[in-house]
């Protein structure tokens, strides 16, 4: 499946790389390196993926920091020593994937986690789970980018450059949460697995609790950023801050979506993801235009924020849908 799906990738970006690399701003050359990247981290994330459902954390974290800490020891030699500059900190990312892929491999065979005999059943399977969420992946990453797409073609790269800083800042909070359902998943699965109704109304009651203390820390970086951001961004980027609390506030949405969306993996509901994104892919391009040619840059953010909310309502809807869960039957002093 990753050979036929970067074989197909590599055509796509052959064909289109020079429509790709205007609109985007990337050098085409540099696109087959992402290429070559992404390659490298769908293995990385296959040792990664297995010590999850089996709830081994230990290895999971030791995996992943080593990784990150080799990513960020090449990118500084890159970057600083060499004088590299954005060249070095791709660079220094596909080469800690290329090492690590390779220890991941190793890590596969030394448990015999991989099975070089074809079992036509299990491919058949993984095709239908997975190819409904390839419009999923693909909607996804068309709507994060569209907003900087827009930015970049109707008001300019420096305005699209601190808006992203923003961005990236504010995406702090997202790798919190997909780190914390990361880790959630495994033990959510099994405890659905029991049917239990009194056990649905305790996870309902705790994803509810969730909700509350997700609010309650965004709500603190918006107050405490303002002092944070001539610190952490410098005074060339200070403009950023002004996009910042609108940008969270989307990445508060998503965290509320990972929750939900859970229910619908578990129920192998995945071509309603599929189809659900396309639909807001659709509603995001208009919207996002429409924002940012009235309010610039502040426009762009705003578009994040209504698509992250209705992307956690429409899929909060299906996963009630296809999976029942006493939402609105639990209270929190039950």
């Amino acid at each position: 499946i990753l050979l036929i799906s970067s074989v197909v990738t590599f055509l796509i970006v052959l064909i289109f790389g020079s429509e790709i690399s205007r609109y985007t701003a990337i050098p085409l050359n540099w696109l087959f390196v992402i290429l070559i990247s992404c390659f490298f981290q769908f293995v990385f994330l296959i040792p990664l993926t297995i010590w999850q459902v089996k709830l081994r954390p230990m290895q999971y974290g030791a995996f992943q920091i080593l990784q990150t800490l080799a990513n960020l020891g090449i990118s500084l030699v890159l970057v600083i020593a060499l004088k590299y500059g954005w060249k070095g900190r791709i660079l220094g990312q596909v080469a800690s994937m290329a090492v690590f892929s390779v220890f991941a491999i190793f890590i596969l065979l030394k448990n015999k986690w991989i099975n070089f005999k074809f079992d036509k059943e299990l491919f058949i399977s993984a095709l239908r789970f997975g190819v409904p969420l390839i419009p999923h992946t693909i909607g996804a990453v068309i709507i994060m980018l569209t907003d900087r797409l827009l930015l970049n073609n109707m008001v300019g790269l420096k305005q699209t450059g601190i808006y992203m800083v923003a961005f990236q800042c504010a995406s702090v909070l997202n790798l919190g949460t997909t780190a914390l359902n990361s880790a959630y998943v495994p033990w959510l699965y099994s405890k659905l697995k029991l049917n239990d109704e009194a056990i649905k109304r305790k996870i309902v009651k705790s994803t509810y609790l969730y909700f509350i203390l997700l609010i309650i820390v965004t709500s603190s970086i918006i107050i405490i950023a303002p002092y944070l951001f001539p610190i952490v961004v410098g005074d060339k980027f200070i403009g950023a801050s002004s996009y910042f609390s609108i940008i969270i506030l989307g990445f508060m949405f998503n965290g509320f979506y990972l929750m939900v969306t859970n229910y619908l993996f578990y129920a192998e509901k995945t071509e309603v993801l599929g189809l659900s994104t396309i639909f807001l892919t659709i509603v995001n391009l208009p919207l996002s235009y429409f924002l940012i040619k009235y309010y610039d840059a502040v426009g762009a953010a705003y578009g994040f924020v209504i698509v992250s909310f209705l992307t956690f309502i429409s899929t909060f809807y299906f996963s009630q849908k296809y999976y029942k869960m006493p939402w609105f039957k639990t209270e929190l002093n039950t």
